[in-house]
């Protein structure tokens, strides 16, 4: 669970996109070592090895596989598109016993299959068609002379409001009752009339950190935010503000947040802590949300749509000026009479240093890119104007449309003589 992607099944074959990134972790027979490979998919089709290690360690996606992974991934970008499955693979057989993640009934070893959730982690569920039929109950409403339902030796009333097991409602303090269940208790309505179930979907975070007695809640009811939501066998509604389909089973929307579930405190003693704290201690937070109307979510698809505006302008920018092929470095700059152009550059509260700058001069129909080079590592010869390396370049007409489109993108800044 380090690292997100597609999960490939033993058996199956797949059509992998050039530059995409195989990882595989096999226990060895002794149980107490792994074996790590990563591949990389080269443009012919065929993989070549990246690493191939054998480690004796409780975790196998230690520093030295991540800083793998974080390097292939840099120097070698996989091509977008999806991992797409040509064949299947024999389904595995569960080996023990078990409750079917279906229809929630008991699997005897061997009789089931394994498959694998939205979270990574293996399931149990019947063969294909062959979930028992579990018989309907009615609840008709007690007459008036009946007494009121009282808990049981096993039952007692709940003492918060928490979450019923049986249809995920609410169920305020006081207002359900708790059922034992091994060493936990929990909440159901009380004889069996739970309401209609929410339209909702569920996301989870986790935020490392102490154990606290009353840990504080992710988000307030009515949060709005960007998420992630897995949602496999229910569809996530795809004229929801900002929907797009992740990968099969994820998609990626802006939601509101409706209540959270209790929050669990995980400790990274086994190797099972939900994904988002795999070699950490922390809560680990569950949120029900739902679809975000559009004008909840108006504010932050206004954010994203300036996030990729300027995004293309600084890729833009960076072609035409920083890296530009008809330019030149001369042995002194001199900049007199251009004009500072604002493109965003943005200074880091620690930083000591000063930003780069792009220069224009119209009338001689030029532009200067100036780049800071006094950092330790860099080679201070080479710089031509102060501590900068000044770049010269004419002023193309494609040139010319990008300092239009930076002075209308970013107004508020006064131009200023160099």
């Amino acid at each position: 669970m380090s690292c997100e992607g597609d999960w490939l099944e033993a058996g199956a074959s797949y059509a992998l996109p050039e530059d995409a990134v195989i990882v595989l972790c096999d226990p060895l027979p002794d149980g107490g070592r792994k074996r790590v490979r990563v591949w990389r998919v080269q443009s012919d089709g065929t993989p070549t090895v990246e690493r191939d290690s054998t480690f004796k360690s409780a975790s196998a996606f230690g520093p030295a596989v991540r800083g793998t992974l974080r390097r292939s991934l840099e120097q070698h970008p996989p091509r977008p598109g999806p991992v797409r499955q040509l064949t299947a693979g024999e389904p595995r057989v569960n080996e023990r016993n078990d409750s079917c993640s279906r229809c929630h009934q008991p699997i005897a070893a061997r009789t089931g299959i394994l498959t694998r959730n939205h979270r990574g982690f293996m399931e149990a569920q019947h063969q294909p068609n062959q979930c028992p039929t579990v018989p309907a109950t009615s609840n008709p409403e007690p007459a008036s002379t009946q007494p009121p339902t009282t808990a049981t030796s096993a039952q007692r009333a709940n003492a918060r409001e928490q979450d019923c097991r049986i249809c995920g409602n609410p169920v305020v303090a006081g207002a359900g009752l708790l059922e034992r269940s091994g060493r936990s208790w929990d909440v159901l309505h009380p004889e069996g009339k739970c309401p209609p179930r929410e339209e909702l979907w569920e996301i989870d975070r986790g935020v490392p950190g102490p154990f606290r007695a009353r840990p504080e809640r992710w988000a307030e009811p009515g949060t709005v935010l960007r998420s992630t939501i897995y949602d496999h066998g229910r569809p996530f509604p795809g004229d929801t503000p900002g929907f797009r389909r992740l990968r099969d089973g994820a998609v990626t929307a802006i939601v509101t947040t409706v209540r959270e579930r209790r929050p669990e405190y995980c400790r990274d003693e086994g190797g099972d802590n939900p994904s988002c704290l795999i070699g950490e201690d922390g809560w680990f937070f569950r949120i029900l949300v739902r679809p975000a109307t559009a004008e909840e979510a108006a504010e932050i698809l206004d954010a994203e749509a300036l996030a990729t505006r300027r995004t293309a302008l600084a890729q833009r920018r960076v072609r035409l000026f920083d890296h530009a092929t008809d330019g030149e470095i001369p042995d002194t700059a001199d900049p007199t009479g251009a004009v500072r152009v604002d493109f965003g550059a943005k200074r880091s509260w620690n930083q000591h240093w000063p930003s780069d700058e792009l220069l224009v001069d119209e009338d001689a129909g030029i532009a200067w890119f100036l780049r800071y080079n006094g950092h330790d590592g860099d080679m201070w010869a080479a710089s031509n104007h102060g501590s900068f390396i000044a770049r010269k370049v004419p002023l193309t007409p494609e040139r010319a449309q990008l300092l239009t489109d930076l002075r209308r993108e970013y107004p508020t800044t006064q131009e200023s003589d160099s």
